[in-house]
Formats: structure tokens, C-alpha cells, sequence
């Protein structure tokens, strides 16, 4: 008897690949993109509304107070270098409109879905929300950079925004380290609070700070992170938050549709190329939202197909540039 003569189980029409036919054992593991969640939304302030296209935030300057002569009146009389009593407090309003609704949908065959061996629905789902998650992230994140760069809502009253530009503050540490401390010092003296300070920063320079020593050794800090683990948690006051979502490039000439609140010429759109960090407190940001994500899902009879989508209304802008801050190589 031929060896060709023996009928093998897993050949395809008794030919080629004497395996062919076996079965392909899923190991239930899909390879997808790991979950970048929405960072900076619980950081910064929010407010919902159900009516109108923005919502503002009122912003009121501060008071003056000085020593009282007897027997004068405080509405009438003024003092010997002739300032009045009474205090004029200046307001101003921050208004935040809402964008245009922006979404991220897929549409999936009837017959793909039935040959499907994983379960497509969850990790589409998941998909097209984190593309969401990423998105804002990304406006808010544009959003302090903008803040960090303008003027005083109130001028006299409150400050401009914090610009740090050195070309070695993506590569040295140390001065890295002091920039920082110099923006503690700056939201210091404009008298923003010391809870819910932040600093956002790109993975290469997360881990530029996780490698210095003196951040995470016992010796100079208590619980600031770990050398083996590579994490870091606080500098100078600032919380590091480590995100992939700074923009990538000069966007600044880069048209921003939906976009109804102008942070930049074109919407939120900035030029990214040399920005190594920014600090920020909860105050410095406001969202304003329509309608907070969402996921739905419906049959698309006329396709065979079933379209999924996510979406939400909202818009950002700054609120406070003095609690803004931003670390660069170059203008």
C-alpha cells in the first residue's frame, strides 16, 4: 500500500495540506488598541444644559478694603488721597458654546456578522466610544493651551496666561524640574487654589521625570512613585497626568468645521510642534454639554447591516488663563 493511499482526516479534497481541514481553535484573545479613557474631563469643570446653544460662566474681580475715619460715611466720603469707601468690582462673563454634534460609527454586514467567531458588538462599541473619549481629551487639551497663552479676562484684576519657552525643556530634566516649580510659583501669586493642580504631559516626558532620582527617591520625597515601575506622581505640586492626546503638528492653518468655540483661529486647532507641557487647575476649563456620550445601535434593513454609533454635544473653552500654563521648545 502507497503512502497515498492512506485518507487523511485534514486534507482539502485529498490533496495539499494534510491539515487543511482541521479546526482553527480561537483562543478568545483579540489583539485590539489598548482603552485610552477620557483623562481630563474629570479634571476640569462641566455644567449641562438642556436648552440654548452656550452657557456662561460669570468671572468677578476682587474687592478693596481700607481703614475708616470716624464720623465718615462710606457711601459718600472719600479719604484724604481721594479714593471712595466703596469698591467697584468689575465682572466679565466667559461664554462656552456648544459644538456640532461630532460622531464615530461602523456598519457591520448581516452575513460578516454571523461568520464572526468573537464578539464584534463590545469591541466596536468600545471602539467608537474611546474615539470619542480621545477626541475630547484632545479639545480640552487645546483648550489650556489656548488659556495659557491669552490675556487677563479682568485686566488689573487678574493674571494673563503662564508661556514658558526654553529649547532644552524637552531633554533636560533638571530644567524640566524648575520650569515647573516656576509655574507652581506663578499660580502662587495669581492666587489659583494648591488642590487639583495638574501637569499634562506626552509619555517621553513622563518618563523623562520618572527617570530622575530625586523625584521618586525616599530620601527627597515620600510615596512620589517608583524608579523600578517607572511611575511618578507629583512635581513641584502638579499631579502628572500622561496622555497621548496632544495634538500632532502644526494644525494652526487646518480648518475646524464643528468647532463653535474659537480657542485658536481655527477652533482647536493650535500648533503643537514644540509643546513639551501643560500645567492647569480644575478652574482654568469649562465644558459645556448638550448631551454627554452616548452609544447606540440599530438594524439597517435596507443594507442587511447594522450601523453603531457614539456621539455627544459639547463644547470647551477657558476659563481662567491664569491657571493656565504651558511649557515649550520654541514660539
Amino acid at each position: 500500500m502507497a503512502a497515498s493511499d492512506i485518507s487523511r482526516l485534514g486534507q482539502d479534497l485529498a490533496t495539499g495540506d494534510a491539515n487543511a481541514n482541521f479546526l482553527k481553535v480561537w483562543a478568545g484573545e483579540i489583539l485590539a488598541t489598548f482603552q485610552e479613557a477620557n483623562k481630563f474631563m474629570p479634571l476640569t469643570m462641566s455644567r449641562t444644559i438642556s436648552t440654548g446653544k452656550s452657557a456662561t460662566f460669570p468671572v468677578i474681580g476682587t474687592a478693596a478694603a481700607k481703614w475708616h475715619t470716624p464720623g465718615e460715611s462710606v457711601i459718600t466720603d472719600a479719604d484724604a488721597d481721594s479714593a471712595a469707601y466703596l469698591s467697584k468690582i468689575k465682572v466679565t462673563e466667559r461664554e462656552i458654546f456648544i459644538d456640532d454634534c461630532l460622531v464615530s460609527s461602523v456598519l457591520v454586514d448581516d452575513l460578516d456578522a454571523m461568520k464572526s467567531h468573537w464578539d464584534y458588538r463590545s469591541e466596536y462599541s468600545s471602539a467608537i466610544g474611546r474615539a470619542l473619549a480621545k477626541e475630547a481629551d484632545e479639545h480640552i487639551l487645546a483648550t489650556i493651551y489656548a488659556g495659557a497663552s491669552a490675556s487677563a479676562n479682568i485686566p488689573g484684576v487678574t493674571a494673563a496666561g503662564k508661556v514658558i519657552t526654553e529649547s532644552d525643556a524637552a531633554t533636560n530634566v533638571d530644567n524640566l524640574i524648575d520650569y515647573c516649580f516656576d509655574i507652581a510659583q506663578t499660580f502662587d501669586e495669581n492666587d489659583v487654589p494648591m488642590e487639583e493642580r495638574y501637569l499634562a504631559v506626552a509619555p517621553s516626558t513622563y518618563y523623562l521625570l520618572a527617570d530622575k532620582t530625586d523625584l521618586v527617591n525616599r530620601d527627597f520625597t515620600a510615596g512620589n512613585g517608583d524608579f523600578a515601575d517607572g511611575t511618578v506622581m507629583k512635581v513641584a505640586g502638579l499631579t502628572i497626568v500622561k496622555t497621548n492626546n496632544f495634538g500632532s503638528g502644526d494644525l494652526s492653518s487646518t480648518a475646524d468645521s464643528g468647532a463653535k468655540n474659537n480657542v485658536f483661529t481655527n477652533g482647536y486647532n493650535g500648533n503643537w510642534t514644540n509643546v513639551v507641557a501643560l500645567g492647569f487647575h480644575r478652574s482654568a476649563v469649562g465644558t459645556v454639554k448638550m448631551a454627554d456620550l452616548s452609544v447606540a445601535t440599530e438594524y439597517q434593513l435596507e443594507r442587511l447591516s447594522t450601523l453603531m454609533l457614539a456621539k455627544y454635544a459639547m463644547g470647551h473653552n477657558y476659563l481662567r488663563p491664569e491657571a493656565c500654563a504651558l511649557i515649550r521648545t520654541s514660539a
